[in-house]
């Protein structure tokens, strides 16, 4: 449990909270104790500071603390109002530093002390942490009451100003006289204007005759903020115990006092850190685990469907030599309808083709037609020299992949009308060349109408030639109508 050391004109006393209760106690041995001083020695002043930030604000107030009270290690700067802008805010120009002037006394007691401090607090700095409620005016007194001693702290403008220590009862009569001893001494350092208003008092004690009193002053008490209410259980130092327990700001003990204390805080950050690590390493561990599980129940269904898989394959590879025709001759068969049955060139189609260039002519007479798959067997046509050629298709993106598929040839002997001249026999025979070229994958291997002769084309005395019986054509087609429908490698 958290204790409190009270160091106060009636001596060291050390309080613990028990049910709601702060009783005292004696020394504890474990834990750690929070110190909170009432002493006269608490001493307020304000400073001017530059416009500084960070490091280089700390450093000056720092060396301010070390000029102003180099005799007492217990010295701390207090937080500002939060008025003005965002500068004013971050870097305000004023400064209120706080120290206990009483090195020996304070060092005697936290000597006596046989266990850890966690800090040291004023009745001064909590005092003004209080007056900073946003409920109260700028301008305010504040005076806690006490049994042997009562303190009058006065707030200006949020900052605190002056603290006295009364070294007497509280009494109606003890308090509204040092008020009005302190105001005057407000007023002659001008901190304060002369016949100003009056200015608010917050007493923080259950004693109904200094409210009277300070009326007859013409000085109006406010009301304790709600936050403080029913808090100090009949005695208002108790709301300065349960403040000091929350650690605020204006702590006073060096660091040297407070190692152990700051050691077990890191201690137990640690030992978080280290659970929430361990947490997170379990719940880690968890998941694997659970993906474990996962994996092993995965393998197992693959497994199985392995296994299955193989039971079918080898009932398929019984059923398989049960059967009386051979596998491979089989596959052979399947190769041989997909290569050859099923690739071969479509003869209807291309003679259907050749129909519609001849039809130009309905006088023309075919005397001799040969249709073949080309092959190693298929006799070669006598190819004239710079026969028109279509041109060949171009092969597809995957064509080195695809087998070679047979195209086809035709050769056969056209006759043409009876009584032509030369002239337009020539014409009849260009205009077939020019028909047959003008058909898709089609080559022309021998056109007659490259081998007439020059004096038919250009005429002239000589005696014309003998008009041939007939006209041998010879043509190959690619099988365009094959490599479109057949399938790529990996498609079915």
């Amino acid at each position: 449990m958290k204790t409190i050391l009270h160091l106060g004109l009636g001596g060291d006393q050390f309080w613990r909270k028990n049910s709601g209760q702060w009783l005292p106690v004696d020394p504890p041995k474990t834990g750690s104790v929070w110190v909170v001083s009432d002493l006269a020695e608490e001493i307020l002043t304000e400073i001017q500071v530059p416009r500084l930030f960070g490091s280089d604000r700390s450093g000056f107030i720092g060396r301010q603390l070390t000029s102003r009270f180099p005799d007492t290690p217990y010295k701390t700067s207090l937080p500002g109002p939060a008025q003005g802008g965002l500068l004013d805010r971050l870097a305000p120009r004023q400064q209120t530093l706080l120290a206990v002037d009483a090195r020996q006394r304070v060092d005697a007691a936290l000597d006596r002390v046989g266990t850890k401090i966690a800090g040291m607090w004023t009745t001064s700095g909590l005092l003004a942490g209080l007056g900073l409620s946003r409920s109260l005016s700028a301008d305010l007194f504040v005076v806690l009451l006490g049994e042997q001693s009562s303190r009058i702290l006065f707030v200006h403008q949020g900052a605190p100003v002056i603290s006295r220590l009364i070294r007497e009862a509280s009494t109606a009569e003890s308090v509204s006289s040092e008020i009005t001893r302190t105001l005057r001494h407000l007023e002659n350092t001008k901190v304060v204007e002369r016949d100003s208003a009056k200015l608010p008092v917050l007493v923080l004690g259950q004693d109904p005759r200094i409210a009277e009193a300070l009326l007859a002053m013409g000085m109006a008490a406010v009301p304790v903020p709600k936050a403080m209410r029913g808090m100090g259980s009949g005695d208002f130092k108790f709301v300065l115990f349960e403040l000091a327990l929350k650690s605020p700001p204006g702590q006073l003990a060096p660091l040297s006092r407070r190692t152990g204390h700051v050691a077990a805080g890191l201690s137990r950050l640690s030992y978080a850190a280290s659970a929430a690590s361990a947490g997170l390493v379990c719940w880690a561990l968890f998941g694997a685990y659970a993906q474990l599980r996962l994996d092993g129940s995965d393998l197992q269904q693959s497994r199985a469907a392995s296994a299955q898989l193989g039971r079918q394959l080898t009932g398929l590879d019984k059923k398989l030599a049960a059967y009386p025709v051979p596998v491979g001759l089989v596959k052979s068969a399947l190769r041989l309808e997909r290569d050859e049955i099923l690739s071969a060139p479509s003869m209807p189609k291309q003679l259907q083709a050749l129909a519609t260039v001849l039809a130009v002519n309905p006088a023309l007479r075919l005397s001799r037609l040969s249709w073949a798959v080309e092959s190693a067997q298929t006799p070669p046509c006598v190819a004239t020299p710079q026969a028109g050629r279509a041109p060949a298709p171009a092969p597809a993106a995957n064509s080195d992949a695809l087998p070679v598929l047979p195209g086809s040839r035709i050769s056969f002997d056209l006759q043409l009308p009876p009584g032509m001249d030369v002239r337009a026999r020539t014409a009849l025979l260009g205009d077939l060349a020019q028909g047959f070229t003008g058909l898709a994958g089609l080559t022309l291997l021998q056109n007659p109408a490259l081998t007439q002769a020059p004096e038919s084309i250009s005429g002239g005395s000589k005696e014309q030639p003998t008009e041939p019986s007939a006209y041998s054509w010879c043509l190959r087609f690619a099988n365009l109508a094959a490599m479109a429908e057949k399938p790529g490698p990996g498609k079915p």
